[in-house]
């Protein structure tokens, strides 16, 4: 079986690298001529851990091609863009709608197609590609555990035009291999079970920054307070419970805005959603007002070192 990728940003690239791991032939695509041509000569300037190692180690699995006819020959294509965000948070489909276009024009009538970019719910079924051989598979994509996450998934979650039918056998195929559970459900429900999964951990993120804040102020210890809580077993060892600045990378903010939109059309209660990025921003101001405190209140022309631009350990991203 051959293994299309489409779009090789930070998610496309992470899949095509993580499938020929697993032992598949890949055959990625870029409509960014340059970067197949970077990755064709080994060359990332993605800073993810692992990933240059395994795609220097996976050269002979993977063909970058130059156009995307090339796919032509795929038995599976993965639609595996990122989707663009602005400041605001806020979707920009297009770019999606044009990759998935051009692959359903050169694949072939047998070939199954997976939405792996993150779309809003009722996104996948509006697709014009038969149902049968139409999937989007929830990403589990987090910056600086890329690989990680990728070789080694909790769970597939894997959204179908009637989750009552057997997943496509190409799919099924790659799915086993990774020995992890698959939950089948309709695209709907796939769609939002991604925004799910974000908005519990923007909850988590903000409790645990109002908590934190809370601990300066009143001279207790974040650092004593956390494994109590990651020992309850209702809340666990992997709970976000690490101060940061807020939500950050763009992605937690987007699901947010499409879940505030989705909401509001439906008349749903949404106070929530505002008071989490009520305490977002607010904990971005963090970092000034401690230097406020600590240092520009008893030096008005003091000199400021920062160590570290990216949002988050092992990865170059700033937004």
């Amino acid at each position: 079986m051959i293994i299309g990728i489409a779009g090789l940003s930070h998610l496309g690239i992470i899949t095509a690298v993580g499938l020929a791991e697993k032992g598949f032939k890949v055959l990625a695509w870029d409509s960014d001529f340059d970067r197949s041509k970077n990755f064709r000569s080994g060359k990332t300037e993605i800073s993810e851990p692992l990933l240059s190692e395994l795609l220097h180690k996976n050269s002979s699995s993977i063909t970058f091609a130059e156009n995307c006819s090339e796919l032509e020959i795929a038995d599976l294509v993965y639609i595996a863009a990122d989707t663009p965000t602005d400041n605001a948070g806020s979707t920009n489909l297009t770019f999606i709608h044009k990759i998935i276009s051009e692959v359903a024009k050169v694949s072939k009538k047998e070939a199954v197609i997976i939405i792996l970019s993150q779309v809003p719910p009722g996104f996948t079924r509006r697709v014009k590609v038969p149902n049968k051989h139409l999937f989007y598979q929830v990403e589990t994509l987090i910056f600086g555990k890329a690989i990680e996450r990728f070789l080694e998934p909790e769970r597939f979650i894997i959204g179908c035009a009637d989750s009552n039918q057997p997943i496509h056998s190409s799919l099924l195929t790659i799915l086993e291999t990774f020995n992890c559970p698959i939950l089948p459900m309709s695209y709907e429900s796939a769609e939002l079970a991604k925004i799910s999964i974000n908005c519990m951990l923007t909850a988590q993120i903000s409790t645990t920054n109002m908590l934190s804040s809370l601990c300066e102020s009143i001279d207790a210890n974040w650092s004593e307070i956390a494994p109590a809580l990651q020992s309850d077993k209702r809340i666990g060892k992997y709970a976000y419970l690490e101060p940061g600045l807020g939500l950050a990378g763009g992605n937690l903010e987007r699901d947010l805005k499409v879940l505030n939109n989705l909401t509001a059309i439906n008349k749903i209660e949404n106070a929530q959603i505002s008071a989490w990025l009520k305490t977002s921003d607010y904990q971005k101001t963090w970092l000034f007002r401690n230097l406020k405190s600590f240092v520009l209140d008893h030096n008005r022309n003091p000199k400021i070192a920062i160590l570290g631009l990216a949002y988050k350990e092992n990865t170059d991203r700033v937004k």
